[in-house]
């Protein structure tokens, strides 16, 4: 007999301890990397693809790296649609460290090995590397079993896929790599509300603004039949914190109530929605109660009754000026001295209590409300309770319409330049649109944005061909084989 009968490479405790010194070896020897299980969302039926993969989990594990030289792959190229970055690696894992830590997942589209379109996450150099094989025989039934998988990999090339693992340096590879938007808020006037047309006023008839911290909003009056039937904002001005006052000359019983397009800071991570067809109204004070609740706009695609908040939440880490009124539950409380929350909410019934640097003073109760809807459109409110303690008008917040196209994620709020910078991004965003966050309840206005950039495309790159390709053709009206218009004139 030409094989060993008194040794026996096959046993189980043979089998143990050999998996246990490449365990112990790749601890030693190898790097911890992230494991990213890819999640479809959105697949292809015909092709078999997914065509919006997410990655939110993640799982720290180590793996040899097996290119000891430096990567595999034909590496840097020089093709005619630019340089093109071809690495490959191989990283070695453990079987039984992926069946414990790993294999869990109800992401993975199999339990028993590494996944094809996974990713690895190789922190020392930041880069992300995609399974394109998965080789499970090598070496070959060492002791009869399996005890490694090899992983052949490719540089990751992103296009637009979702990454919300937890993980911060993974994260904001969309933000660095992924397509961005970037949106320029407003802090002026966002409308004005006609409450009562008033009589006696003509077309010269003047709107002015006073109060709410900020200046420079210009509006024009429109007149029928010697009554105001609407306000016109042509400069939503600057710097408001507050509802301004207004005042029509000219006539009489007119009034009107502005709203301001600034209100909360975002949250990074946050989904925020566009409000083109979401509902808005304005609360009317009665007393410290809310008496009723103005329909501004109705919105529209409503397949339910949409859900109606009064006032703004309180939430932990969140800034709140002095006098600001929030709502924990069923109580509503003002702020003594504008800071920053701490992580414990308020929820006394008397007296004041602090929450880090904030002093809460209890207010009173939260009004309620409801809605009715005809045919998709919010047509009426009703108020199940009219609160009490309101010092000013709160702000009043519909639930989004379904049909709303502008929904993404914040990956940067910069409320100083008040920019706020979206990924994900789904559908478009329009001038004037009012953005808010799903989280923080902050409601602001769009200014300005790139238009360009403005695309339902998150591998679009628009602005930098826009931009390279005027240096290499002229587009201006002398060339008659160009085009007029281009990214650097403002004409589009």
């Amino acid at each position: 007999m030409a094989k060993n009968v008194y040794f026996s490479g096959g046993t189980t405790t043979e089998q143990t301890l050999y998996e246990d010194l490449i365990i112990e070896s790749l601890k030693i020897y190898g790097h911890d990397v992230y494991y990213l299980p890819r999640e479809i969302v959105k697949e292809d039926d015909l092709f078999g693809e997914d065509v919006l993969s997410k990655f939110d989990e993640n799982y720290m594990i180590e793996m040899y790296v097996s290119n000891y030289e430096g990567f595999e792959g034909d590496g840097t190229l020089m093709t005619k649609f630019g340089v093109r970055i071809t690495d490959e690696a191989t990283f070695v894992i453990a079987k039984r460290r992926w069946e414990d830590l790993i294999a869990a997942s109800n992401n993975l589209v199999s339990s028993f090995r590494p996944n094809e379109g996974d990713v690895i996450y190789f922190p020392l150099t930041g880069q992300l590397f995609q399974i394109k094989f998965v080789e499970h025989e090598k070496p070959f039934r060492m002791l009869n079993d399996i005890q490694t998988y090899n992983l052949v990999t490719e540089l990751m090339e992103y296009s637009g896929e979702r990454l919300d693992t937890g993980v911060e340096e993974i994260d904001d590879i969309t933000r660095d790599i992924g397509y961005s938007l970037t949106l320029k808020l407003s802090d002026g006037l966002k409308d004005v509300v006609v409450t009562a047309g008033g009589s006696g006023y003509t077309a010269g008839s003047a709107v002015t603004f006073s109060g709410g911290g900020g200046s420079n909003a210009v509006a024009g009056a429109t007149i029928s039949s010697g009554a105001l039937t609407g306000v016109k904002i042509s400069e939503p001005g600057i710097g408001y914190t507050s509802a301004p006052s207004v005042a029509i000359s000219g006539g009489t019983g007119a009034t009107a109530i502005a709203r301001i397009g600034a209100r909360g800071n975002f949250l990074k991570g946050e989904i925020v929605k566009s409000q083109v067809n979401t509902a808005q109204g304005t609360a009317v004070k009665s007393g410290s109660g809310i008496a009723s609740i103005t329909i501004n706009r109705g919105g529209s695609g409503y397949t339910s009754a949409p859900s109606i908040i009064i006032g703004r939440q309180w939430l932990s880490g969140t800034f709140y000026a002095t006098g600001e009124q929030v709502f924990n539950g069923t109580k509503i409380y003002t702020c003594g001295a504008g800071g920053i929350s701490g992580t414990t909410a308020p929820k006394h019934t008397s007296g004041n209590v602090t929450d880090g640097v904030i002093i809460w003073a209890y207010a009173g109760n939260k009004a309620t409300a409801t809605t009715q809807l005809t045919n998709g459109v919010v047509t009426t409110v009703n108020m199940t309770d009219t609160g009490s303690g309101y010092a000013a008008v709160p702000r009043v917040t519909f639930a989004a319409s379904p049909t709303e196209t502008g929904i993404a994620e914040v990956t940067r709020y910069d409320i100083t330049n008040k920019e706020l910078e979206l990924v994900n991004v789904t559908g478009s965003f329009t001038d004037n649109d009012t953005v808010v966050g799903q989280t923080s309840g902050a409601e602001w206005t769009i200014n300005t944005f790139s238009t360009i950039e403005n695309e339902n495309d998150p591998i679009a790159d628009n602005t930098f061909f826009e931009t390279e390709g005027d240096a290499l053709i002229d587009w201006t009206e002398g060339n008659p084989f160009g085009e007029f218009g281009n990214d650097s004139d403002g004409v589009f």
